[in-house]
């Protein structure tokens, strides 16, 4: 079994105790469909060392394994750009996109070797790691969850949102602590909503507009195959 902290001054200081895979399975299987899902967002917003976002990839490239291993490539890629994490400890962070990386490299090597498609050669296959690598060090953020800052810079924590279409990816960042004013908006105005439901003479009964967060960053959009440049 793999131990559960890195050291006692760890456990002391930041409360650091690593969640065994038989909870994190478990816990993961009380939103299976969603967590076999490639388009289903997760953050873990006190990710250790990566032990829950692992799981969560090897979940998803499952499905992209057995539901779309024609464009392998390009679903892996989705699959990773929708897993998110984020730690107070820089070499949780780096060690959680190293796992990420060893098990995105090995599902890609078997794709490839299953496909017998002479186009992926050893370029092809580091454009592709790259590709991955830059994502994952977008998404893993070394910060502080509670206060939405990042410990390495003195900045906000950022998120991004990335979407495939066709052969291009679309990326716009979003500022975590505008994500949650937002959506505490949001559950605000559904609950005004909803306890006025059974007024007749209400006059605040019409559908409130969903509150979105205002975009931190825009980039123009990437050829799917140099997303690190």
């Amino acid at each position: 079994m793999e131990s559960q902290v890195k050291s006692k001054d760890r456990v002391k200081n930041h409360g650091e105790v690593f969640t065994n895979k038989r909870e994190v399975n478990a816990m993961l299987d009380l939103v299976k469909d969603e967590s076999y899902k490639v388009n289903s967002k997760f953050l873990e917003p006190a990710c250790g060392n990566g032990n829950f976002l692992v799981e969560i990839l090897n979940r998803k490239l499952e499905t992209v394994k057995t539901k779309h291993a024609q464009d392998y490539y390009k679903y892996s890629l989705v699959a990773l750009s929708n897993i998110y994490g984020i730690d107070i400890q820089k070499d949780n962070c780096e060690e959680s996109v190293e796992r990420m990386i060893e098990i995105t490299k090995n599902f890609y090597d078997e794709m490839k070797d299953n496909s017998g498609v002479e186009e992926n050669s050893e370029n092809q296959s580091n454009l592709y790691l790259e590709n991955a690598r830059f994502i994952l060090n977008v998404n893993i953020i070394n910060g502080d969850g509670l206060t939405g800052m990042r410990v390495d810079k003195d900045s906000p924590i950022v998120f991004s949102e990335w979407t495939f279409k066709d052969n291009k990816v679309y990326r716009v960042d979003y500022e975590m602590n505008e994500m949650i004013k937002a959506e505490k908006q949001n559950e605000a105005n559904k609950k005004m909503s909803d306890e006025n439901s059974g007024n007749l003479f209400s006059l605040t009964k019409t559908a409130q507009k969903e509150v979105k967060p205002k975009a931190y960053k825009k980039y123009e959009p990437y050829n799917l195959n140099e997303v690190f440049e």
